[in-house]
Parts: structure tokens; C-alpha cells; sequence
């Protein structure tokens, strides 16, 4: 066991800088090696939640401001993979291609402390068509200091007045990873948690953040603090001595440098923001009573914790600002929207999109249904398959789970659910952003394609798996197949011929080629 790091305020413990490092350098990698969970905060579902609220807050600036010829702008902040702004910007599309009104101009901005992200969304394919409609930028923004946006595409620099129209900030799975302070209290009574960190293995310096982050332990000293003078801003020391004075016994997590930095958003522009964030966290009073030292769940090299909303909503509520909540209780995530904008209640539109697709049906009832769907995939029919993927926004990773069924029933598909499934399977691919990840969904789509006897479809599938895989003997030996179904025995023997090279002993190619032979004579 190795002594880490003792005695440090929780906001300033080594702990914050492991994750930063490992963020930074890792860049994408997080994501696709699947150290970072993504999925329940970057499937289509979500990034569609998003979506139909950034359009109603669109439709209520079309309404307040018609004459207002500003560009609205968008941030994402720490974006990471892309993958939710790419599902978001595919969702918004389509809503602002049929919309009755006239759209506002708009800019969206995925932002990172990582440059790696960064150069991999530039390089991505999948959001070149937004940046040709000049509804994308780029920025490098650090959540803990930024106080301007530098646009990579266009070379515009948002700072403080910059802007007149509201800034629209989406923290998606966000604020649970940035720096928090931690109190106890007690008997009407403040103490600092500060942070003894050890590692139960061995210790070296070469070891890296991910290396470091799984044998970390966490144990925490009481330091009495005066909640009137623990800050510089004299709102946090406010809403610090109101949770002395309303929480009997906990342990509370206080989010002041989230707070700072939507302050200096902020000041970017006068006419406020709103913010959306989707993450897991309490925002109710009571909820952040009796509580114990908050659990960090790790990640690879970082890792998250709780966030507590109601300190966020709390804190603005006092300059006058809205706040939307899902009133019922979430297993894994919920949404909630912040107002800071002059006259909040008159943005109805946005405040609809919320009840509808936030709260009514919103991302956690979505991911609660594919689990439901994944234990039990093997039990569902073509039809019910073809709903399921409707209902999930044709999501890919529920595509997968559904696949070996799929195939299993395909060869057996009516014309009806051929054509049905063939127009699923075409949504699906379209709404796929790879990042590197293992697996070859379109070797999957194709292999559907062919039990369906769908050969050129398949082939299709077939040739986009190799425009991104190494050669394999599946691909090429399928393809072959196609070619063969075709009639076209020329390219079949082609394929044929390319299967031999990577397997001499390829026991399906040998059998083709004995066909075709046979088929000659």
C-alpha cells in the first residue's frame, strides 16, 4: 500500500488532475477501448431529447425575437467521442428541414480540453455535411478556466458581451466529472472533507492515470469551515450556509466549479442561457440529506460521481432563472433544463419539448426498454424487432443485440417484411458514427442482406466493410456468394480467387468454385 496524497481539499486532489491527464491524452480511445461507459448518455434517444428541446427554444426565439438576425450559438461542452452531437445534429435536421417557421441561424459548437478529439471530429466523414451547411464549428475549451470560445472553422472568438442572443449550453454526461468540493454536516455545522488518497498495489512513477485510477482509495479528514467566508463569491458562501441551516446529517458534494464556469458563460452574452444537461444526480432537498462519502465510480483512468442539481438550480434561481425537472425518480440518468434568460416563462415552446421528451417518454425509459429488449431479443419476432428499432431511434448498439435473430428469421421474411427490414437496416447504417470500436457493422448489415436474398444490398454492405477492415475471408467469400446468386460468374471468380489468397484451404470457396465449375459444363 502507497500513501498517494493526504490532507488535500477535495476540489484540489490529485485525483482531478489523473482524470484530466488521462482525458487529454487518451482522446478518443477512452471511448472506443470502452474504458468510459457512453452509451446511455450518446445513443440516438438522448441526442434526440436534445434535439427537440434546442428546437423548441429555437421556435421560441423565431417567436420573441423575429427580427433577431444574430446567429444563435450552440456549445457542447466536453464533448468527447461526438457521437451524441452527431445523433443530435442528424435528429435537428430533419426537424428544421419540416418546420413551419423560420429557423434561426444557428451555429453548434463541440468543445474539448483533448486535442486528439478534436482532430478526429474534424477528420470524421460522418460530420463533414454540417460543416458544409455551416452548422458546425470546433473549440478547444477547458470547463475549469475557458472564459472565451475560439471557433477553429470559422475564427470567430466569443468573449465576454460578445453575443446579444441567449447561449444554449449541453452538458451531456459532463458535470459528474468535473471538480466538486466536499462538506460534512452536522449539528448545524460545516466541515471540509479533505482527501487521503491511497493505492493498494504497488506504486512507480511511470505509472499512468489508468494504471493509478483502479487502486485508488478515497478517505476523507473533517476541517471545520465557516460557510459565510468559504468562497470569494459571496452567493456560494450563501448557498453553502443554507445547506448548514436545511441538511440535518450528510455528506454533500458542491459543485462550485460548474457554477463558476456557467458564470462566465454567462457573461459572453447578455441575453443569458440555457443550459440542458443529462447526468446522474439529485435535485431535490432531501435527497442530499443522509448521505454518505459519495462514491467515485471509475473509468478507465477517470471517473464520476453524483451531481447535485439542486445546489446549480439553486444558485441561479437566486438571479431569476427557470429550471425544468423530471418529477419522477430516474434509475440511471435524468435531463434537466436551466433558464438563465430574461423572462423565462415565456419560452413555452421549449418548456413543451421538455414535458414531451424529457419527461413524459424520456432517455432513461428508453434505456430501460433496451435492456428489456436485449435479455430478451431471442424471443422477439421480425415485427417486433422492427418496432423496437423504431421506438430506440434505430440505434446501432441495440441493432447489435438484435442481429443473431435477425439472421435466424430473415431467410424466412414475406415480402412485406423484406421490404420493412431492408428500409430499417438502411436507417440503421445511416445512423451509425463509428469511432474505431471492434465489430464490422456492415459486414453484419450484409450478411442480413444475403439471408434475405438481397444481393446487391448486401454487396453494397459488403464493400463499405472493406473501404474500413483489413480484408477477411467472410467479406470476400460473401461477396463472392452475391456474385454467384448474381449470375455474374466472372466477378465470382474473382472473389473466389481473393478468398484462396488470405485461406488456400477455404472449405465454402472450394465449393463455390466446384459449382461454378459444374455449372460451365
Amino acid at each position: 500500500m502507497h500513501l498517494f496524497e493526504t490532507n488535500k481539499p477535495f476540489s484540489d486532489s490529485r485525483l482531478w488532475q489523473l482524470q484530466r491527464d488521462y482525458y487529454t491524452n487518451a482522446g478518443i480511445k477512452a471511448w472506443r477501448n470502452g474504458d468510459v461507459p457512453h452509451y446511455i448518455t450518446n445513443n440516438p434517444a438522448m441526442a434526440a431529447t436534445y434535439a427537440e428541446i434546442i428546437f423548441g427554444f429555437l421556435r421560441d426565439r423565431a417567436r420573441i425575437a423575429p427580427h433577431q438576425k444574430e446567429n444563435i450559438y450552440l456549445l457542447e461542452l466536453g464533448t468527447g467521442s461526438g457521437r451524441l452531437a452527431y445523433h443530435l445534429l442528424t435528429h435537428l435536421h430533419t426537424l428544421c428541414k419540416n418546420a413551419a417557421f423560420e429557423v434561426p441561424p444557428f451555429t453548434y459548437i463541440m468543445s474539448d480540453l483533448s486535442p486528439h478529439n478534436i482532430a478526429f471530429w474534424k477528420s470524421h466523414r460522418k460530420l463533414k455535411p454540417f460543416l458544409d451547411k455551416h452548422w458546425l464549428d470546433f473549440a478547444c475549451f477547458d470547463v475549469n478556466a475557458s472564459d472565451e470560445i475560439n471557433l477553429q472553422v470559422s475564427g470567430i472568438k466569443l468573449t465576454k458581451g460578445t453575443l446579444k442572443t441567449p447561449l444554449l449550453i449541453v452538458a451531456n454526461y459532463l458535470l459528474d466529472s468535473v471538480p466538486q468540493d466536499l462538506f460534512y454536516i452536522t449539528k448545524k455545522k460545516v466541515y471540509d472533507a479533505e482527501t487521503v488518497l491511497t493505492i493498494t498495489g504497488d506504486y512507480n512513477e511511470t505509472m499512468t492515470p489508468a494504471d493509478i485510477m483502479p487502486q485508488l482509495q478515497a478517505n476523507y479528514h473533517k476541517l471545520i469551515t465557516d460557510p459565510t467566508t468559504r468562497y470569494s463569491e459571496n452567493a456560494l458562501n450563501l448557498l453553502l450556509e443554507y445547506y448548514r441551516l436545511n441538511i440535518d446529517k450528510s455528506w454533500l458534494l458542491f459543485p462550485h466549479i460548474a457554477i463558476r464556469c456557467l458564470e462566465r458563460l454567462r457573461s459572453i452574452s447578455a441575453g443569458g442561457f440555457l443550459l440542458i444537461s443529462a447526468d446522474k444526480g439529485r435535485h431535490q432537498l432531501p435527497d442530499l440529506d443522509y448521505n454518505e462519502p459519495p462514491q467515485i465510480i471509475k473509468h478507465g483512468g477517470g471517473f464520476s460521481l453524483n451531481v447535485n442539481f439542486h445546489a446549480l438550480i439553486s444558485y441561479f434561481a437566486s438571479y431569476g432563472a427557470l429550471s425544468f425537472n423530471t418529477r419522477q425518480h430516474h434509475e440511471s440518468i435524468s435531463v434537466s433544463a436551466l433558464l438563465m434568460l430574461e423572462q423565462p416563462e415565456n419560452y413555452i415552446e421549449t418548456a413543451m419539448a421538455f414535458r414531451n421528451h424529457a419527461e413524459r417518454f424520456g432517455p432513461d425509459d428508453a434505456f430501460r426498454l433496451k435492456k428489456h429488449f436485449t435479455r430478451n431479443a431471442y424471443e422477439l419476432n421480425l415485427v417486433q424487432m422492427e418496432s423496437c428499432l423504431r421506438l430506440l431511434w434505430f440505434d446501432t448498439n441495440m441493432f447489435k443485440e438484435l442481429i443473431p435473430g435477425l439472421l435466424m428469421l430473415a431467410e424466412d421474411a414475406t415480402p412485406k417484411e423484406i421490404t420493412n427490414i431492408s428500409m430499417l437496416l438502411y436507417e440503421v447504417w445511416n445512423n451509425y458514427y463509428g469511432i474505431g470500436e471492434e465489430g464490422d457493422l456492415a459486414f453484419d448489415i450484409g450478411s442480413i442482406f444475403y439471408q434475405l436474398s438481397c444481393y446487391k444490398d448486401a454487396l453494397f454492405f459488403f464493400e463499405r466493410s472493406l473501404e474500413v477492415h483489413p480484408p477477411d475471408t467472410a467479406v470476400l467469400y460473401n461477396m463472392a456468394g452475391c456474385y454467384y446468386m448474381l449470375r455474374d460468374d466472372e466477378r465470382a471468380l474473382k472473389w473466389i480467387d481473393q478468398t484462396f489468397k488470405l485461406n488456400p484451404e477455404h472449405e465454402g470457396a472450394q465449393r463455390l468454385l466446384k459449382e461454378l465449375s459444374e455449372v460451365k459444363k
